[in-house]
Formats: C-alpha cells, sequence, structure tokens
C-alpha cells in the first residue's frame, strides 16, 4: 500500500482488515486514527518523522517484528500494538504517554524507555519476555498489569515515582 505525500491523516478503519503487507506511509502524516491497519499482515513498520500521535488499535492484529518510531511520536493510544511479534523497542525521547494494552502480547525482551514518559496504562506491556526494566525518572503513574507475564529478574523504580497501579507485576 502506497499513499502519497500530501496525506497528513488517515481516518477510522481506513485499511482494517485486509492483507496488506507492507505500507508506505506519506512523509506528512501527523496523525493515524483508530482501526486504521488493524487485521492486516504487516511485518515492518517505519512511521514517519512527523507522526505524533498513533490512534487506538490502529496496528493491532498485524505480524510486526520489525517496529521504527518516530522522535516527534509523543501519545500511542490503546492497543495499538497489540498481538505482533516485536522482539526489540526503543520508545522515543519525546513521548509521554503510552495507553492501556499497547504492547500487549508481543515478544519483547528489550526494553528502552525514556525519562520523558510519565504515564503507562494498565497492562501496556503485558504477555512479553522482558527480563530487566529501568523505568523512567519521570514517571507518574503506571498502570496495574503493566508488565504483568514477562519474565522479569531486575527493576528499577525511581525515586520520584508517585503511584502503582495493583498487580503491577503480578506473575513475573
Amino acid at each position: 500500500l502506497y499513499l502519497p505525500d500530501w496525506v497528513e491523516h488517515i481516518g477510522e478503519g481506513a485499511f482494517k482488515n485486509n492483507k496488506i503487507e507492507k505500507i508506505h506511509l506519506p512523509k506528512g502524516i501527523k496523525f493515524i486514527g483508530e482501526h486504521v491497519f488493524q487485521i492486516n499482515q504487516i511485518r515492518d513498520l517505519t512511521l514517519p518523522y512527523r507522526i505524533e500521535e498513533i490512534g487506538a488499535w490502529s496496528f493491532e492484529d498485524n505480524k510486526i517484528e520489525c517496529l521504527h518510531l518516530p522522535e516527534n511520536l509523543k501519545y500511542i493510544e490503546n492497543s495499538a500494538f497489540k498481538n505482533n511479534q516485536i522482539s526489540d523497542l526503543t520508545l522515543p525521547y519525546g513521548i509521554e504517554y503510552i495507553g492501556c494494552c499497547i504492547f500487549k502480547n508481543n515478544k519483547i525482551r528489550d526494553l528502552n524507555l525514556p525519562d520523558g514518559i510519565e504515564y503507562i496504562g494498565y497492562s501496556a506491556f503485558s504477555e512479553n519476555k522482558i527480563e530487566n526494566l529501568h523505568l523512567p525518572e519521570n514517571l507518574k503513574s503506571l498502570g496495574g498489569s503493566a508488565f504483568e507475564s514477562n519474565k522479569l529478574k531486575e527493576v528499577y523504580l525511581p525515586e520520584s515515582f508517585m503511584g502503582l497501579g495493583t498487580r503491577l507485576l503480578i506473575l513475573m
């Protein structure tokens, strides 16, 4: 799927439930709506640098193994990358908000959380293979079950941390 560079916004469910394997997103895109590429066959995803927000369920139920997120990204809404095959994940420094179930049920082993993150939602990284966890210095809220069902051996909680959700690290 090739989208022209003049596209800045993709609306809700635009390409949901197809067999799309490859996509070229336009350089000018700033927002991807809810359910846009949900239930497809995408394996490799590089998001353009101007994207600031990814809507809920936008890439859920694909086969994404390789994910490259842009530095301008600020918000990732609920379940955006749930049920994929992502193993290594580096989040951009500018990201502030990670919604519920964002990366639930992937294969993440290595996770780099930048210090700019203030909110991690319920079950955001549950059902992965994360072994070591260093929570960011600016984190203010961590949802319940955020790292449930991983393989955690070490966890670092910053001094500035304000609150833990219930069932935070259940079934490590």
